[in-house]
C-alpha cells in the first residue's frame, strides 16, 4: 500500500461531501505529498486553504502488519496575512491566550516567516482516518479560523495590542 493511501482516502471522503480538494505529490519544490482543501474565503475574500500531510511513525513494538501501522496526520492552515515584526510579541501573547480556550489548540507564530498558522496533529492507527472524525476536525478548524482570524490579524498588523483586546473583552462583560 502506498504511503499516501491515507491522503487518497481523505480526498475520496472529502470529495464525496463536495469539498474542493487536490492531491499534490512530492516534488523538488514540495517535500511531501499533501492534500490541499479549499475552505472558502475569509471576510476580505482571501482563500483559506487547509494542507493535510501524513507521516508514518515507527513504534518500538510495532507489528509487521501494514494495517496496524501508525501515522501522524497534520492539518495546517496558514492565515492569509503577515505579522508586522514590531507586533510579533503582541501576536504571540494573543495566540497563547486564544489557545487556552480552544478544545483543539493550535495557533502558532512562525517567527522566521512572519506568519500565523493553525496546526492540529492527529495520531492514528491504520491506513484510514474515520470520516466522522475527519469532518468533525475540519469543521472545528473552519470555525476556529473564522472566529479568530480577524482578531489575530488586528494584532498582527499593529492595529491593536493584546491589552486592547483584553480591555474590549472586559468592557463586554460589564
Amino acid at each position: 500500500m502506498k504511503e499516501n493511501h491515507i491522503l487518497e482516502q481523505i480526498q475520496i471522503d472529502l470529495s464525496s461531501e463536495r469539498y474542493d480538494c487536490s492531491l499534490v505529490m512530492a516534488s523538488e519544490e514540495i517535500p511531501f505529498d499533501q492534500l490541499l482543501v479549499f475552505l472558502g474565503n475569509d471576510a476580505k475574500e482571501r482563500e483559506k486553504i487547509l494542507q493535510i500531510t501524513t507521516f508514518k511513525q515507527t513504534m518500538a513494538q510495532e507489528s509487521k502488519k501494514k494495517e496496524e501501522s501508525y501515522h501522524l496526520v497534520k492539518f495546517v492552515v496558514n492565515l492569509p496575512f503577515s505579522v508586522e515584526p514590531s507586533a510579533a510579541s503582541q501576536t504571540a501573547s494573543t495566540l497563547l491566550f486564544i489557545n487556552r480556550f480552544l478544545e483543539l489548540p493550535g495557533f502558532e507564530l512562525g517567527e522566521l516567516e512572519d506568519q500565523v498558522f493553525y496546526r492540529y496533529v492527529l495520531f492514528t492507527k491504520g491506513n484510514k482516518v474515520d470520516p466522522l472524525l475527519l469532518f468533525s476536525l475540519i469543521g472545528n478548524v473552519m470555525m476556529i479560523i473564522d472566529l479568530f482570524n480577524g482578531v489575530i490579524e488586528s494584532v498582527a498588523s499593529g492595529e491593536k495590542t493584546f491589552n486592547d483586546l483584553l480591555e474590549e473583552m472586559l468592557s463586554l462583560t460589564k
